[in-house]
């Protein structure tokens, strides 16, 4: 570092007026945040939100999901202040009070994040608060300069499990127009069956199969190609509409460039074979980058601003000869900074002290629950009948992996049902949350981690026979996984995955039903509700997945009396037909 860019910083810290006080009370907000931050147990046993976002990152599925950048943020955010030093010298400032009110927004959205199991929320607080807190002592035009900066920290939080319906969308639509392009304009006969691409023998061509999987959905590569975006609108750029013309060209440079890798993919494939195509499917990866980037920086020069006009703006930025830095610090503004800190500690712990656990919809029932190794890991278990007509039934155990990845008071059920005929087999599964949401995860999350891929999901209908026929409302994925047969050669196997959620008088197919109605209750009658999430899952051959659904609905019709509490029987007719919805 130059003794120039050194001295520049030494301006830059010796403008920043009361830092004693200011740095003593930030670190009493990180402190706030690292041990009183984050409220779910399952996943990751930690009370810091950055200890929470830290395990994010080095999970095995961040690398394939776009939220390998998010580590990076940080430090793209302190280069940004770094770059705009001397612009951020000459800002006025002094103590604005009126910035308490976001610092007292960031702790009622942290407070309402640690309540309701909602990590996200708290760390939109600690962002929210600490711009507060820097408003408090520098200022409102401290905040102007800072204001993007600051909040590209947003970009830090991993966002990708929310994601899953946009990544297979794009999976869709890049499928789609780039098999569109090599029929009309290269000529290649593909066939499309959503995702999955293949070309059909023909003389010496062995022809290919390609499934266009979640990693090459180009969902990492927007994240990446709309952050430089983001930052190369901010950097060279004053006025707003280019800003924003130059941000929304992320989403087509991303799918344009994903859609030219999968077009090489394919006509790698019909020249060389499928290895070669896959080579390059898996090892060119930075075609898309290239081509995204490349036409970024075309746009960028097209939209580039006259000098003058730039020169212009930056000297309307610049502040008068003379302006203010410092002011005088009411005493008593760190002494209510941390009252309110201290008020929220103290309604946290209250509001957690109080709540109240809910009935679970589901049997419980004093059988011990074994683990895989063979340990008893809780003294009692989710009762899942073992006498249907037509059906034989084996208790299965529970794996390690889940006992200790998941929260504790985690309450499970599982048995396997196979047909007297042995013509179909499958396994039905009972999570059982306690105090802690994180119990009960996405239902994508179990199928993609064991290789399935989901291809359609779709909502159905299942028949409840019994004196009061009801309709129950289930989630639908289809799924394949592939693999190799016996003879080694590559082959398909083809699954349905059918579940839905239950509490006490409460049901739906959504998770994020699931979610809202566990908030609200959480909120406004401080009840954690104890849902289960309840699964029926079966193997079957390619093509015959709508008869096998079959064979799944009539066996959950069968068995959903014996797995619902006693007492829910009556209530069965209220949630199935005023069955919340997404």
């Amino acid at each position: 570092m130059s003794s120039d860019t050194t001295k520049q910083l030494g301006r830059l810290w010796s403008s920043l007026p009361h830092r004693a006080v200011f740095l003593g009370l930030f670190a009493v907000w990180i402190a706030l945040f690292h041990w009183l931050g984050n409220s779910t147990l399952g996943y990751v046993n930690t009370p810091s939100i950055f200890g929470w976002l830290n395990a994010l990152y080095h999970r095995d599925s961040a690398s394939e999901s776009g939220d390998e950048l998010c580590p990076l943020i940080p430090f793209i955010v302190l280069g940004l202040f770094y770059l705009r030093r001397e612009e951020l010298t000459l800002v006025p400032k002094k103590p604005w009070p009126t910035a308490l009110g976001l610092i007292v927004l960031g702790l009622a959205a942290h407070a309402l994040g640690f309540v309701i199991q909602q990590t996200r929320i708290s760390i939109a607080g600690f962002l929210v608060g600490g711009f507060g807190l820097m408003g408090v002592f520098w200022g409102w035009q401290w905040l102007r300069a800072v204001l993007f900066p600051w909040f590209f920290l947003v970009a830090a939080v991993p966002v990708s499990s929310y994601l899953d319906s946009a990544t297979y969308g794009l999976r869709l639509l890049s499928s789609q127009i780039s098999v569109g392009i090599c029929r009309v304009v290269l000529g290649l006969n593909l066939i499309r069956q959503e995702t999955l691409v293949s070309l059909p023998p023909s003389g010496k061509n062995h022809g290919f199969h390609f499934e266009v999987a979640a990693a090459c959905s180009g969902m990492r590569s927007l994240t990446a190609v709309l952050l430089i975006s983001v930052l190369f609108a901010y950097l060279n750029y004053r006025s707003w509409w280019r800003r924003t013309l130059i941000i929304l060209t992320a989403i087509p440079l991303a799918l344009g460039g994903n859609v030219l890798r999968l077009c090489t993919v394919f006509v790698v494939g019909d020249a060389l074979g499928e290895n070669a195509g896959r080579l390059i499917e898996t090892k060119m990866g930075f075609i898309t980058w290239v081509a995204a980037l490349l036409g970024l920086f075309q746009i960028g020069r097209f939209l580039r601003e006259p000098m003058v006009e730039a020169a212009s703006s930056r000297s309307e930025s610049a502040p008068p000869e003379g302006a203010t830095q410092g002011g005088r610090l009411n005493p008593v503004i760190p002494s209510i900074t941390l009252a309110l800190m201290a008020c929220a500690v103290a309604f946290i712990f209250h509001v957690r002290a109080n709540q109240r656990l809910g009935l679970p919809g589901v049997r419980l029932e004093n059988i011990p629950l074994i683990s895989d190794s063979g340990n008893i890991v809780r003294t009692n278990s989710v009762h899942l009948p073992l006498a249907l007509d037509g059906y034989r039934a084996e208790t299965v155990a529970v794996t390690d992996l889940e006992v200790n990845y998941l929260p504790p008071d985690t309450s499970f059920g599982r048995v396997a049902y196979y047909a007297s005929d042995l013509s179909f087999s499958s396994l039905a599964s009972v999570v059982l949350m306690g105090t802690d949401r994180t119990s009960i995860h996405r239902p994508e999350y179990c199928l993609t981690s064991q290789g399935w891929r989901i291809n359609q999901q779709t909502l159905q209908t299942i028949h409840l026979a019994g004196k009061k026929p009801q309709d129950l409302e289930v989630q639908r994925f289809d799924t394949v996984i592939s693999g190799q047969d016996a003879k080694g050669y590559q082959a398909e196997k083809a699954g349905v995955y059918v579940f839905w959620f239950l509490a006490d008088g409460e049901m739906t197919a959504y998770h994020t039903t699931r979610q809202w109605l566990m908030m609200k209750n959480l909120v406004l009658n401080n009840l954690v509700q104890r849902w289960a999430y309840i699964s029926f899952f079966a193997e079957c051959n390619r093509g015959e997945e709508d008869a096998c659904y079959r064979r799944v609905a009539g066996l959950i019709s069968e068995a959903f009396p014996g797995i619902i509490r006693a007492d829910m029987k009556d209530k069965v007719g209220m949630v199935s037909f005023n069955l919340p919805r997404h």
